[in-house]
């Protein structure tokens, strides 16, 4: 009793009336040519095949075709169709949203991963370019500081003249990091507010360096961090941070006048002849040649 009622809970239309058609020794193909519907779709009935059904308006039309041909039950078919097709509408829809918002996770996670793109290269593009621009070696035009002083050629420069330059806060020109490297610059600058801790270079060494007919070549090589502030021929200041290892060429007509923030930070070589200079090191000297 209890297996009866497992197999009338169990079965389907579908099975049904195959079960019937198969006791009662029926060929599809009589089925087919006594109800006049196409073998294929018999085989998508008893198969319960619903995708490949017309609608259900049409469907009970020949599974009542189907039953009377093989002596089914037709209400018992027709009740097992209703049962059957509302648990597939609701495969279907849950199915469906399943699709959709699995569609819709996949496009969130699209645009969390554009945007993260975007992010990134926007970082790349502001490291590269304005992260270049805006670093130690940039020069602003209109941050040049110091006025040109003809009348005795110094220059004086405050005590915080490194440390701006350091900031990056002054204008200068930044020597090539490689050591060897030669940068000749024709350039000059105009003397800062009085200085404290200048030194002045020694006078009488300056004197043996007298102008000639061909001008003045300045060799400096950096051996340790140092800054300097340069006037050539009474023209514009021009500042310069030297890393240990540069190296920097000038040319003038008639005279320097060199600001240096390190004494021993520099070695200086005047038209291919060594020229001293004196002071401690760390402090800030001024030369003035010839």
């Amino acid at each position: 009793m209890n297996e009866k009622a497992d197999q009338h809970i169990r079965i389907s239309f579908g099975r049904f009336l195959q079960k019937t058609r198969l006791e009662k020794r029926i060929r599809l193909t009589d089925v087919s040519k006594k109800t006049r519907i196409r073998t294929q779709i018999l085989l998508a009935i008893e198969k319960e095949e619903h995708d490949k059904l017309p609608a259900a308006t049409y469907v009970k039309g020949l599974l009542t075709a189907f039953a009377k041909a093989v002596g089914a039950d037709t209400n018992e078919v027709l009740r097992y169709y209703e049962q059957d097709r509302q648990a597939f509408n609701e495969m279907a829809r849950f199915q469906s949203g399943l699709t959709k918002s699995g569609a819709g996770d996949w496009l969130k996670l699209g645009c969390v991963l554009g945007l993260l793109l975007m992010l990134a290269a926007l970082s790349i593009y502001l490291m590269t370019f304005v992260g270049g621009k805006m670093g130690p070696g940039a020069a602003s035009q209109g941050e040049l500081s110091g006025e040109a002083s003809r009348r005795n050629g110094s220059i004086n420069g405050s005590d915080d003249s490194e440390d701006a330059l350091s900031n990056g806060q002054d204008n200068h020109t930044e020597i090539s990091k490689k050591a060897g490297t030669q940068t000749t610059v024709q350039g000059a600058l105009k003397p800062a507010p009085d200085e404290k801790n200048t030194a002045l270079a020694d006078d009488k060494n300056n004197a043996n360096h007298k102008l000639n007919t061909d001008g003045y070549l300045l060799s400096i090589h950096a051996v340790k961090n140092t800054w300097l502030k340069v006037i050539a021929d009474d023209q514009e200041v021009v500042k310069y941070r030297l890393k240990m290892g540069d190296r920097l060429d000038l040319t003038a007509v008639s005279r320097f006048n060199i600001l240096i923030g390190n004494a021993e930070g520099v070695q200086l070589t005047l038209n291919d002849r060594p020229f001293p200079v004196s002071g401690k090191s760390g402090q800030i000297v001024n030369i003035e040649i010839p």
